[in-house]
């Protein structure tokens, strides 16, 4: 059984998901309902749970903290994050913090949470399986000295061993202890993408590099995790300045062989040379930073790890300025420029050449902001693209710097044309003549009845269409566009606190700070010095 703990400080949220799905007959046991982040973080620690369903705002420890402290002391559970909050901004520090996925409360039925679980059941299940693996093979009772020494490797990549001495080393057979030694990082492109039998394409693989590389200072070469493969070349007699030379031949030349006989393309990052065994995890981490620089270059990149292989420039694509452009260019249906919008922040971004995660976050946030705008409409952020495969996780698990300009662009596209849908639709002329009034009048004294009566239309229906065609009240839409002009004003202004509630509709700048940090988890002076120091091109926290 999979197990689940539940936390939300709503007792009707944590009643209604329990009874949601049939648990037990899908292969899962909830084991706790916590009321607060800091009774899950607690029930956490007795249960050990697989998966946790929080929500984002709780008392006493938030759904952010708790999974910043569960991943730090248990990596292996999957946290589902659980929102009412429009705001783009939790899904990303969510994703970022380790999160697998975020379902809207308002929106979430049965089926969409049961393949919600099953895929991340599959998943736990998986991990388990490798997991169980490469315990097999750190047991060494019965192992064959290759095997023994396969795991040592392993844990000295893992850094899990600091030191090497004699007994270690006649223990698992080393050998050409003394020499110059160079480690290849190997991954498969478009790994994904291969429809037969993954395994059966990673042990080919091994056969056909094991075959490739004899008599070629082979010293090693084995599975790390899934599509990621060690090679450790070995240079006894070669002259010190040559090797990076020689290494490179070598794997030019294994590219163009595993192209040929197994008909897939692979990238591989090299380390420095190094000379001892105990340098090992270094080396992996150099040519792991190496072999991802196939980011920018695309599928059969070979290249050597160097210092400040990628930029440490300050990012500045997609700051507040861009974000409302890109609202604006949705807002309106301007597919002409979002296109160029999107091409441009992509074009910037393989100039400057940043970390690949700081890359992939930035792609997370335009996305969701996006998303954002594609909700006020009455979609899902959860839209999929013909892959069966919501486009934030293929965003997540991208590859190449070019996959995830398609998926952004089709994703643009797709939104632009849901909103040109919704806003021709005719029963949506009410709610598009409603939201487009309140979008124009938001900083005066308006109320349901006063944009009842400007569209025409009695209290009661006006009412209805907004929660039957945007999941959300009135009162809640108006609160929304407020609170998102009051961020645009913190974010692009020096107004005071109380000049910007006025501008935004609100007389009492107490019932503002209240609402706003219901809205957003923050009052706007702590919004504003957290602003100060977000990172899409600055620290982030």
């Amino acid at each position: 059984m999979i197990k689940v703990l539940i936390a939300d400080d709503e007792i009707i949220v944590r009643a209604g998901i329990k009874s949601l799905i049939n648990w037990e007959e899908n292969g899962f046991r909830v084991v706790g309902l916590a009321v607060d982040g800091k009774e899950a973080m607690e029930m956490i620690h007795g249960e050990k749970p697989d998966i946790v369903l929080t929500d984002v705002m709780m008392p006493k420890m938030s759904g952010i903290d708790l999974i910043k402290a569960a991943k730090a002391e248990y990596p292996f559970i999957k946290f589902v994050v659980l929102s009412c909050h429009n705001d783009f901004e939790y899904v990303r520090r969510a994703m970022k913090y380790g999160a697998e996925d975020y379902v809207l409360k308002l929106s979430m039925d049965s089926d969409e949470l049961l393949e919600l679980l099953l895929a991340l059941s599959k998943k736990i299940k998986e991990e388990r399986k490798l997991k169980s693996a490469e315990f097999c093979l750190v047991d060494q009772d019965g192992l064959s000295e290759r095997s023994k020494r396969i795991a040592y490797f392993i844990s000295l990549i893992n850094g899990e061993r600091r030191s090497l001495d004699v007994n270690d080393s006649k223990a698992v057979k080393l050998f050409y202890i003394s020499a110059h030694k160079v480690l290849a990082f190997i991954k498969i492109d478009n790994f994904n993408n291969i429809n037969e039998d993954r395994g059966k394409a990673e042990s080919t693989l091994i056969n056909v590099m094991e075959q490739q590389l004899k008599g070629k200072g082979l010293l090693e070469v084995f599975k790390y995790k899934e599509n990621s493969f060690i090679v450790l070349l070995s240079f006894e007699n070669e002259e010190y300045n040559r090797i990076d030379e020689t290494v490179n031949n070598i794997c030019q030349k294994l590219q163009v062989f595993i192209n040929k006989y197994v008909n897939v393309t692979i990238s591989i990052g090299i380390s420095n040379v190094f000379k001892d065994y105990y340098d090992l995890d270094t080396a992996f981490k150099q040519a792991d930073q190496a072999c991802k620089y196939r980011f920018y270059n695309g599928a059969g990149t070979v290249c050597k790890y160097r210092e400040g292989i990628f930029s440490d420039e300050s990012v500045q694509v997609f700051s507040a300025k861009e974000q409302k452009e890109l609202i604006d260019y949705l807002d309106t249906c301007d597919t002409n420029s979002i296109n160029p919008f999107i091409n441009n922040i992509i074009y910037e971004l393989a100039k400057i050449r940043p970390p690949v995660e700081k890359c992939v976050q930035l792609f997370m946030e335009i996305y969701y902001c996006m998303g954002s705008v594609l909700k006020n409409y009455g979609d899902s952020i959860k839209s999929e693209n013909g892959t069966g495969t919501p486009n934030y996780i293929q965003i997540s698990k991208v590859e190449f710097i070019t996959d995830a300009r398609e998926i952004l662009l089709q994703y643009g596209e797709y939104c632009a044309n849901q909103i040109e849908n919704a806003r021709n639709a005719v029963y949506r002329k009410e709610i598009m003549a409603a939201t487009d009034y309140i979008k124009k009048n938001y900083s005066s004294n308006i109320s349901l009845k006063s944009v009842a009566q400007h569209v025409f239309v009695s209290d009661s229906y006006l009412s209805r269409i907004f929660k039957e065609n945007l999941n959300m009240s009135f009162v809640e839409y108006l609160t929304g566009i407020r609170i998102e002009k009051a961020i645009e004003f913190i974010k692009t202004t020096n107004l005071p606190n109380y000049a910007i509630a006025e501008k935004i509709g609100y007389e009492n700048i107490n019932y503002f700070g209240r609402v706003f940090k219901k809205t957003t988890g923050l009052t706007p002076t702590q919004y504003r010095s957290k602003y100060n120091s977000f990172d899409t091109g600055k620290n982030s926290e």
